[in-house]
Protein backbone atom coordinates (compact mmCIF):
# COMPACT_ATOMS: atom_id res chain seq x y z
CA UNK A 1 0.00 0.00 0.00
CA UNK A 2 1.41 3.41 -1.20
CA UNK A 3 2.86 5.34 1.94
CA UNK A 4 2.95 2.27 4.24
CA UNK A 5 5.76 0.95 6.19
CA UNK A 6 5.88 -1.79 8.85
CA UNK A 7 6.45 -0.84 12.30
CA UNK A 8 9.86 -0.32 13.95
CA UNK A 9 9.68 -3.13 16.46
CA UNK A 10 8.00 -6.05 14.62
CA UNK A 11 8.58 -6.87 11.08
CA UNK A 12 5.95 -8.82 8.75
CA UNK A 13 5.53 -12.38 8.51
CA UNK A 14 7.31 -13.12 5.47
CA UNK A 15 5.49 -12.91 2.08
CA UNK A 16 2.82 -10.93 3.85
CA UNK A 17 1.54 -7.93 2.11
CA UNK A 18 0.37 -4.58 3.95
CA UNK A 19 -3.65 -4.26 2.86
CA UNK A 20 -4.57 -1.64 5.11
CA UNK A 21 -2.14 1.10 7.05
CA UNK A 22 -2.70 4.01 9.24
CA UNK A 23 -0.45 5.90 11.46
CA UNK A 24 -1.52 9.34 13.93
CA UNK A 25 1.15 11.13 15.79
CA UNK A 26 -0.80 11.50 19.03
CA UNK A 27 -4.56 9.76 20.07
CA UNK A 28 -6.02 7.52 22.48
CA UNK A 29 -6.67 3.44 22.33
CA UNK A 30 -8.64 0.77 24.18
CA UNK A 31 -6.28 -1.86 24.37
CA UNK A 32 -8.31 -5.24 25.12
CA UNK A 33 -7.60 -7.00 28.40
CA UNK A 34 -10.53 -9.48 28.69
CA UNK A 35 -13.06 -11.63 26.89
CA UNK A 36 -15.69 -9.98 24.25
CA UNK A 37 -19.32 -10.12 26.37
CA UNK A 38 -22.14 -9.01 24.45
CA UNK A 39 -20.43 -6.96 21.73
CA UNK A 40 -17.49 -5.39 24.21
CA UNK A 41 -14.68 -6.12 25.89
CA UNK A 42 -14.56 -7.15 29.36
CA UNK A 43 -11.56 -5.15 30.08
CA UNK A 44 -9.51 -2.48 28.19
CA UNK A 45 -6.83 -0.36 29.20
CA UNK A 46 -6.65 3.24 27.69
CA UNK A 47 -4.02 4.67 26.31
CA UNK A 48 -2.57 7.71 24.53
CA UNK A 49 0.02 8.51 21.70
CA UNK A 50 1.42 7.45 18.38
CA UNK A 51 -0.75 5.00 17.11
CA UNK A 52 -0.23 2.80 14.09
CA UNK A 53 -3.08 0.37 12.53
CA UNK A 54 -1.51 -1.94 9.67
CA UNK A 55 -3.23 -4.89 8.27
CA UNK A 56 -1.38 -7.48 6.57
CA UNK A 57 -2.60 -10.65 4.19
CA UNK A 58 -0.32 -13.30 4.60
CA UNK A 59 1.05 -15.71 2.29
CA UNK A 60 -1.15 -18.32 0.87
CA UNK A 61 -0.97 -21.65 2.24
CA UNK A 62 0.19 -20.19 6.21
CA UNK A 63 -2.36 -20.78 8.69
CA UNK A 64 -3.42 -18.40 11.15
CA UNK A 65 -1.62 -20.35 14.13
CA UNK A 66 1.43 -20.38 11.98
CA UNK A 67 1.29 -16.17 11.56
CA UNK A 68 -0.14 -16.11 15.00
CA UNK A 69 2.66 -17.94 16.65
CA UNK A 70 5.19 -16.17 14.43
CA UNK A 71 4.09 -12.82 15.94
CA UNK A 72 3.71 -13.95 19.22
CA UNK A 73 7.38 -14.98 19.11
CA UNK A 74 8.52 -11.44 17.89
CA UNK A 75 6.89 -9.68 20.54
CA UNK A 76 8.54 -11.79 23.13
CA UNK A 77 11.66 -11.47 21.92
CA UNK A 78 11.39 -7.26 21.73
CA UNK A 79 10.46 -7.41 25.31
CA UNK A 80 7.08 -7.39 24.94
CA UNK A 81 4.62 -9.33 27.73
CA UNK A 82 1.48 -10.67 27.09
CA UNK A 83 -1.19 -9.02 28.92
CA UNK A 84 -4.43 -10.79 26.86
CA UNK A 85 -4.92 -13.75 24.11
CA UNK A 86 -8.22 -15.15 22.67
CA UNK A 87 -8.41 -17.70 19.48
CA UNK A 88 -11.28 -18.59 18.05
CA UNK A 89 -14.59 -19.36 20.02
CA UNK A 90 -12.81 -17.19 23.01
CA UNK A 91 -13.08 -14.26 20.33
CA UNK A 92 -15.92 -14.13 18.84
CA UNK A 93 -18.96 -11.85 19.29
CA UNK A 94 -22.15 -13.36 19.70
CA UNK A 95 -24.55 -12.44 16.25
CA UNK A 96 -21.62 -10.73 14.45
CA UNK A 97 -20.58 -7.71 14.89
CA UNK A 98 -17.57 -5.30 13.88
CA UNK A 99 -15.30 -4.40 17.42
CA UNK A 100 -14.66 -1.30 16.94
CA UNK A 101 -10.69 -0.84 18.71
CA UNK A 102 -9.93 2.45 17.33
CA UNK A 103 -12.07 5.17 16.21
CA UNK A 104 -12.15 5.29 12.18
CA UNK A 105 -11.59 1.59 12.41
CA UNK A 106 -13.27 -1.54 12.89
CA UNK A 107 -12.25 -4.84 13.19
CA UNK A 108 -13.94 -7.90 12.01
CA UNK A 109 -14.57 -10.06 15.63
CA UNK A 110 -17.87 -12.23 14.56
CA UNK A 111 -18.77 -16.43 14.11
CA UNK A 112 -16.82 -17.76 10.82
CA UNK A 113 -13.26 -16.37 11.15
CA UNK A 114 -10.04 -17.89 12.40
CA UNK A 115 -9.37 -15.07 15.06
CA UNK A 116 -6.80 -14.80 17.10
CA UNK A 117 -5.48 -11.93 19.09
CA UNK A 118 -2.64 -10.82 21.21
CA UNK A 119 -2.56 -7.71 23.50
CA UNK A 120 1.55 -7.31 24.36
Amino acid sequence: MKGSKDHPLISRYPGSVIKEYMQKEYDEFALPLGKVNRGKFEKTQHLEGKVTHIIYEPPVGRSTLEVFRNYEGALRRAGFETLFTCSKDECMVEGGAMMKLYDGYSDPWYPGQEMRYVSA
